[in-house]
């Protein structure tokens, strides 16, 4: 489609949330058999993606594009493969099918949260086995359109929507000096909790209030009610979330899916690095130093159960100060 419109000095048309807009190519380039073009468009107040880096072998692999077989749009992900070409300027996936029509859909890697090329050609294009493909990695890009450097440069420097967006994993590993990669907005925090502890927990949640009214937190209340849609909302603040508060008591380790699901999630992010969990010891609970989170550093500090404090009030105190020195040390450091 650019390549007719680049010879005939036609218009390009694009869209955008329900708009058709008129584009201008700008500069154009036959690279690596694939044709990159860079158009201008009036448009202003719109969101830019963060162009990063390539990917290594068996990162992971997202991309959204108007297939062959799904013109409306769809979603594909892919596993890293590796290198090709003689420059190694191209990279190959599998595991997802790069159909006819994807051609120049963005590749985003998901571990580093970086858009790392845009999708190239299939490996086969056959409707049975288009599976697998390459992409044009983005240092090509930037390469040819060395302007996009500065430019998207300016643009996150001003605009932190995406650098705010990583995760604690995704955020050392993007190297880019002009970069402050200190999150600037508020930490999320996720409550894993049993039905049979909603009083104590609330009372937590009023003394944790005046953090998420300050900026430093959101998220936290998590309740949802029960359904196969609801557990998955669950998991995705849970996937989301850099604080992980497990409220201990003798249900919630009675519980299979506070236990086996949303427990063992926690544990696994936090030993990836992408979340800090915290227990907080509610009641009783002989069988917690059994558990695989008894390592973690547990609060109170002094391990007494909240219910037998006699001024509640005080102890939630003291877990909010705790919380509080947690969520500023992360915005200090940027990871747990």
């Amino acid at each position: 489609m650019v390549e007719p419109a680049r010879k005939n000095n036609l218009s390009i048309e694009i869209s955008w949330q329900g708009q058709t807009l008129t584009a201008q190519i700008q500069q154009f380039r036959d690279i690596a058999a694939t044709d990159l073009a860079l158009l201008e468009v009036n448009l202003t107040n719109h969101p830019c993606v963060l162009l990063y880096g390539g990917a290594e072998p068996r990162n992971h692999l997202y991309s959204f594009g108007f297939p062959d077989i799904e013109p409306q749009g769809a979603s594909t992900t892919f596993k890293s493969e590796g290198w090709a070409g003689s420059q190694l300027e191209r990279l190959k996936f599998q595991q997802g099918q790069a159909r006819p029509g994807m051609s120049g859909s963005p590749l985003l890697n998901w571990d580093t949260g970086g858009v790392c090329g845009i999708v190239q050609l299939s490996y086969s294009t056959s409707s049975v086995a288009a599976v697998g493909g390459s992409g044009l990695l983005t240092k090509i890009i930037l390469q040819e359109f060395p302007e996009l450097q500065e430019q998207q440069k300016q643009y996150h420097q001003q605009h932190r929507e995406w650098i705010d967006s990583l995760d604690a994993v995704q955020r050392p590993r993007v190297k880019l000096d002009w970069l402050n990669l200190s999150p600037t907005g508020p930490i999320e925090v996720f409550t894993s909790y049993d039905q049979e502890d909603e009083g104590l927990r609330k009372q937590l949640i009023n003394h944790l209030v005046q953090m998420k009214r300050n900026g430093l937190i959101t998220g936290y209340d998590n309740k949802l009610e029960i359904g196969t849609e609801q557990e998955e909302e669950a998991k995705k603040r849970l996937d989301r979330a850099r604080i992980i508060l497990l409220l201990v008591s003798p249900d919630f380790l009675a519980s299979d899916y506070h236990y086996n699901v949303e427990m063992q999630r926690a544990l696994e992010r936090h030993q990836a690095k992408a979340a800090r969990v915290i227990p907080i010891i509610l009641r009783d609970t002989p069988g917690w130093k059994d558990t695989k989170f008894a390592g973690l550093l547990a609060l109170p500090r002094n391990e007494k159960p909240v219910t037998e404090w006699g001024n509640r009030d005080a102890v939630f105190a003291e877990i909010t100060r705790e919380i509080k020195d947690v969520v500023e040390n992360l915005k200090k450091q940027g990871s747990p």
